[in-house]
Formats: C-alpha cells, structure tokens, sequence
C-alpha cells in the first residue's frame, strides 16, 4: 500500500478503513512519548492495604495508543504479599499489546512482580517499537516498593504530559523575560597576521543578566572572546594579508534576574 488517504469519505459501501494505528501514528507525531495526560486524576496511585494499589482517572499515552479511566472511577490493583525480611520492587504498568494477524488489541494496567531479595531492584519491561511492528509496549507508572509484608511506598514514574495551554504561557513568559541588545566592541586597525588583546566593559541594564552573546566579526578577523565580570575579553586575529581598520559588534541575550 502507498499513501493511505484518512480523512476522507468513503463509499457507505465499502469497509471501515481508519484503523487505531492510523491514530497512533497521527498521536505519537503530535505528543512523543509515552505520557500521563494533564487531565483528572492523571493515574495518581493511593495505597489501599498491603494487597492493593488503586490507580484514580485520568489518561495515559502508550506508543500513541490512548487509554482512561473515566472520571470518578478507579482500577485496584493486586499486590501479591511480601517476603517477611525480603524487600521487593513491583511496577504497575500500563501494556500495550498488538493483535496478532488483525486480530484485537489489548490495553491494560497489569503489576509486574519483582523479585524479592536483600535489595531490592525494578523487573524487566518490554519497550518495543510499536510503529516499527514490534508487538509489546510497557509504559511503567507506579514502583511499589515493599518491606517485608508491608507496602512502604508507592513511587511515580511517568511524567504528566504539557498541554499546548502551558506551552503558549510558558513561551509569553520566556518572550518577557527576555530581550536583546547590541553593543559595539570598537574598532581595530591589526596588522596582516597579527593579534591583538581586547578588554571592553559592559554592564546589564539594572535587573538583568547576559544569558549568550553573538560575536560580529569582520570578514577579515577571527577571535576568541569570552564574557566574565562584566567584561568581553580575549583575542582578534586578521587572518588575511590586508590590514585595515574593522568594526566588531556583539548581540547580547538578556535575561531577567
């Protein structure tokens, strides 16, 4: 098959053709990786007893695959007991699992339970590529760390994914406090082949700092500058076979303090 159009209309007549890796792709495009959504209860985990593990609402994000649990419900999960002077790590996970030849999908919250020793260590995931056809993706969620038959903490793996709300906010708020400026390193007048030192001050406007600089330098000269205590110091080279007198500008980044 080439190019497989999506979203267009199709003849009532003819077979369903959007399948849920054609989402996927379009999904795992637009978000990256795998990921908790910043909406409902975003999968918090609450520890029930020594036995259970209940994971609230919220949406997860495997392999652009999509999965909830809807507002208001939950999923318990099943925490086999510990070793009395044994430690434990469990992961609750969320599992994608391909149909073999067409055939459904699985989706699920499942524990994969560690092995119980001395120490403690995380069991094995399966971080196949489900875009390139491997048929098995673990997202982990939750380290259930358990002491003997106790559950002593539930740790959180995942990050909460950003929302296009929080990127336009945050981009304002970098675009506030930043701006530019440009200064003039002087003129210089160095012989064919030759150096020449160079030291100028500059000072921030009050409540800024430098966070990078640009150095503007003549098509005839090269150098090494750098920026420390208010001061733009360090070298100019002429690697031509002309002198001449040449201006040396810089673009200065500001960020606010």
């Amino acid at each position: 098959m080439a190019l497989k159009p999506i979203t267009v209309n199709t003849a009532a007549s003819e077979p369903a053709h959007i399948l849920a890796e054609d989402d996927a792709a379009i999904y795992e495009a637009l978000i990256g990786d795998d990921r908790v959504l910043d909406i409902g209860g975003k999968l918090a985990a609450t520890v029930i007893s020594n036995n259970k593990v209940r994971v609230t609402d919220g949406v997860v994000v495997v392999g652009g695959h999509v999965a909830r649990i809807y507002k208001g419900d939950y999923e318990d999960m099943t925490i086999e007991n510990g070793v009395s002077g044994k430690k434990r790590n469990d992961l609750i996970v969320a599992r994608f699992i391909t149909g073999s030849d067409g055939g459904a999908d699985s989706f699920k919250l499942v524990v994969i339970k560690g092995t119980a020793g001395t120490t403690a260590s995380d069991p094995a995931t399966v971080q196949g590529n489900l875009y390139n056809g491997d048929k098995q993706r673990d997202y982990p969620l939750w380290r259930v760390k358990i002491e003997g038959l106790s559950i002593t903490k539930v740790e959180q793996l995942y990050e909460i994914g950003v929302t296009n709300a929080d990127l336009s906010n945050s981009i304002s708020q970098l675009k506030a406090n930043i701006k530019t400026d440009a200064i003039s390193l002087g003129n210089y007048d160095i012989p064919a082949g030759d150096m020449e030192s160079i030291s100028v001050n500059y000072t921030p406007p009050s409540g800024y700092k430098v966070a990078g600089f640009s150095i503007n330098y003549p098509s005839r000269y090269t150098g090494g500058i750098r920026y420390r205590d208010n001061t733009f110091e360090g070298a100019l080279y002429n690697i031509s076979n002309n002198s001449g007198s040449y201006g040396v500008t810089v673009l200065l980044i500001l960020m606010k303090e």
